[in-house]
């Protein structure tokens, strides 16, 4: 975790205004944020990457029901007569395809991390990002936030319209898997 001292000197101001904001005694973000998360994709890699509690996985949903979620892949996949496909159907191989993500496309499961920030004050927060890997270009971040409590930006993940946590996929209700059927 990020303590006071383990960043060069210059971002100690744009850590201490990420936290003012936070904690809630500042409403806009630092102005220049974008120093502190160009630190973080480079020589702060270990800050972003260190694990809060355990290693924690998202689903995009989007990009999975791009892949797989449509009668033709599901006829395909099963050798099932177009005529013969249901919801039932649907739901049974979207289920199937969630279960198996770790084994699907890269692009699929996106890993979960947080930088943690803490002041003199003993004052923290958290800078939440996904990663998403790009062949050859490796892990790239994709920012989702600055937050006080990593429960909040775990929160802010469940609400998000693609991602969902990985440990929550088999909690997807019928409703929300049609959904994303094409």
């Amino acid at each position: 975790m990020a303590e006071p001292g383990s960043l060069p000197q210059e971002l100690e101001l744009i850590r201490d205004e990420v936290i003012e904001l936070a904690v809630g005694r500042a409403d806009t973000q630092p102005s220049e944020l974008e120093k502190l998360l160009a630190w973080l994709e480079t020589d702060g890699w270990e800050v972003l990457i260190e694990p809060v509690d355990k290693d924690t996985y998202a689903v995009d949903t989007a990009y999975l029901a791009n892949l797989y979620f449509s009668d033709h892949h599901l006829e395909a996949w099963w050798g099932i007569d177009a005529t013969a496909i249901n919801d039932a159907l649907r739901l049974k191989f979207a289920r199937e395809r969630i279960s198996h993500v770790f084994d699907d496309e890269a692009g699929v499961v996106k890993s979960i991390c947080a930088a943690y920030f803490e002041n003199d004050n003993e004052e923290a927060a958290f800078i939440g990002a996904y990663l998403e890997f790009q062949d050859q270009g490796g892990a790239v971040p994709y920012w989702l936030g600055i937050f006080r409590e990593y429960e909040n930006f775990l929160d802010s993940i469940k609400e998000s319209e693609n991602l969902v946590l990985l440990e929550d996929c088999p909690n997807l209700t019928d409703e929300e898997l049609i959904k994303l059927w094409r």
